[in-house]
C-alpha cells in the first residue's frame, strides 16, 4: 500500500509543477487536491488496519493448526499403503505358487498317461506278435491235450477192467472172455502214445524255429520284446524307440520307488522288479548282450523340478561273473550331467553279501548294489535309494553338484559301426 501512495505522491507533484509552470493553478485547485491527498491518507489508514487485523488471525490459525496430528494421519495412510501393497505382493506369490504347482502336477499327470498309452501300445504290440508266433503251437497243445485226455480215460477203463478180473477167482472165465476187448484198448493206446511223440517233437522243431527268428537287439521293436543272444535261452526286455530313438533297450528303470533295490548278488545276477515299475535287467543278461556285439549306454537323469539331465558313453561292456561283472569298458563321456562313472571303470560290481568287509561297505551304506570304486564310494549309485530327502538315496554326480534324482533310466543298444 505503502508503494502505491510514493506512486501517487509523485505524480501529484509532477502534476503540481506542471501546473505552477503553466501558471494555471489557482488557489482554489490546491485547497482540492489537499482535500484528496487527506482522504487518501485515511483510506491509506484504514487499509493498514485491516491489513494488520488480516495478518493477526493468518498468525493465529496458523499457531492453533496441529502438524503433528496431520504428520501423524499422513504416516498412517502411508503405513495403510504400504500394508496393502505388501498383501498384493504376497497374494500374488501365493497364485503364482498355485499356479506353477498346478503346472507341475498337470505335466505329470500328462507323463503318466503318456506312459500309460505307451504300455497299452507296447501290450497290444506283444500280444498280436505273440499270437501270430504261437498260433500253431495252440493248436498243437489242444491236439496233445486231447490225445493225454483220451489216453487217460483208456487207461481209467483197462484199470477198471483188471479191477474186475482181480476181484474174484470165479469170474476166471469172464476175464477171457473181456481179454478179447482188451488187446484192441492197448493197441489204440500204443498208437496214441506214437502220435503223442510225434506232435512233441513238432512243438519243440517249432520253439527252435521260433528262436533261431528271434532278434539279437531291440531294433525297430518298442515294448517288451524277446530277444535271442549267444550263450543264453530267449528273455524278454524293455525296448524304447519313442523317448530314447531308434534300438534303445532299458537295463534300468527308476520311476516310482515300488521295487527294493537293496539285493543280493543272486537278485542282481538274475534281474528283479517290472518292467512297468522298477526293475533292473540282471548282470548275466547285461554280460550276454554286452559281449555279443559292441554297445554304448545313455542315462537319462529327472530331478524334482522335471530338469533333465543326460550321460552318454560310446562305448559299455561287462564282465562276465567269474570276473565279478566287471566295468570292463567305459569311453568317451559326453552330456550335461556331469561325468560321474568313468572313474568306476574296471570295478567289480558289488552287493551287500559279496566281496570283504571293506567292499561291503558301500552297498550297505548306500542300499544297493553297484560298481563301486575300490578306494571310496564314488560318485554315483544309481541303485541307491528311492527317496530324494534321504542322503544315501540314488545319486549322480554328487561331488560336483548335489542333486536330488527323480527318475533313472539306463538304455543301451549296438553301437554303430565306426570307420
Amino acid at each position: 500500500m505503502g508503494k502505491y501512495f510514493a506512486v501517487f505522491v509523485v505524480q501529484l507533484i509532477i502534476l503540481a509543477r506542471a501546473s505552477l509552470q503553466s501558471e494555471e493553478i489557482s488557489e482554489k485547485t490546491i485547497e482540492e487536491l489537499q482535500s484528496y491527498l487527506d482522504d487518501y491518507d485515511k483510506l491509506i489508514g484504514e487499509n493498514e488496519d485491516k491489513l494488520k487485523k488480516l495478518e493477526w488471525e493468518w498468525e493465529l490459525e496458523i499457531k492453533n493448526f496441529d502438524f503433528n496430528e496431520e504428520k501423524t494421519n499422513v504416516n498412517n495412510q502411508f503405513t495403510d499403503l504400504q500394508n496393502q501393497l505388501t498383501e498384493c505382493q504376497n497374494n500374488q506369490t501365493k497364485k503364482q505358487s498355485i499356479i506353477r504347482n498346478f503346472l507341475i502336477k498337470f505335466m505329470k499327470l500328462i507323463d503318466d498317461k503318456a506312459k500309460e498309452i505307451q504300455n497299452l501300445q507296447s501290450n497290444i504290440t506283444d500280444a498280436d506278435l505273440k499270437l501270430r508266433e504261437c498260433s500253431d503251437i495252440s493248436k498243437i497243445s489242444f491236439e496233445i491235450f486231447n490225445l493225454k485226455s483220451a489216453q487217460t480215460q483208456m487207461e481209467e477203463q483197462i484199470t477198471k477192467l483188471n479191477i474186475k478180473v482181480h476181484s474174484n477167482e470165479n469170474q476166471h472165465r469172464d476175464f477171457q472172455d473181456r481179454s478179447s476187448e482188451i488187446e484192441p484198448l492197448t493197441q489204440k493206446i500204443s498208437k496214441m502214445e506214437s502220435q503223442l511223440k510225434q506232435t512233441e517233437n513238432t512243438i519243440q522243431s517249432l520253439i527252435v524255429k521260433t528262436q533261431s527268428n528271434l532278434p539279437e537287439s531291440c531294433a525297430w521293436r518298442d515294448g517288451i520284446q524277446f530277444i535271442q543272444v549267444a550263450g543264453a535261452n530267449p528273455f524278454e526286455v524293455l525296448c524304447n524307440n519313442v523317448v530314447f530313438g531308434v534300438g534303445w533297450l532299458i537295463i534300468q528303470q527308476r520311476i516310482d520307488g515300488k521295487v527294493a533295490f537293496n539285493r543280493n548278488w543272486a537278485d542282481y545276477k538274475k534281474g528283479f522288479g517290472d518292467f512297468h515299475s522298477d526293475f533292473f535287467l540282471g548282470l548275466e543278461k547285461l554280460h550276454r548282450i554286452t559281449n555279443a556285439q559292441p554297445h554304448e549306454l545313455f542315462i537319462r537323469l529327472t530331478d524334482p523340478n522335471n530338469v533333465q539331465f543326460f550321460a552318454h558313453y560310446d562305448h559299455f561292456k561287462i564282465g562276465n561273473e567269474a570276473n565279478g561283472y566287471s566295468l570292463e569298458v567305459l569311453e568317451n563321456y559326453t552330456g550335461n550331467a556331469g561325468d560321474a562313472m568313468t572313474e568306476n571303470k574296471f570295478q567289480t560290481f558289488k552287493t551287500d553279501d559279496h566281496g570283504n568287509s571293506y567292499q561291503n561297505y558301500c552297498p550297505n551304506g548306500y542300499s544297493g548294489g553297484w560298481w563301486f570304486p575300490s578306494y571310496s564310494c564314488g560318485r554315483s549309485n544309481l541303485n541307491g535309494q528311492y527317496d530324494n530327502k534321504a542322503f544315501y538315496n540314488m545319486f549322480w554326480d554328487r561331488n560336483v553338484r548335489p542333486r536330488l534324482l527323480q527318475t533313472v533310466y539306463m538304455a543301451i543298444r549296438p553301437r554303430p559301426a565306426r570307420p
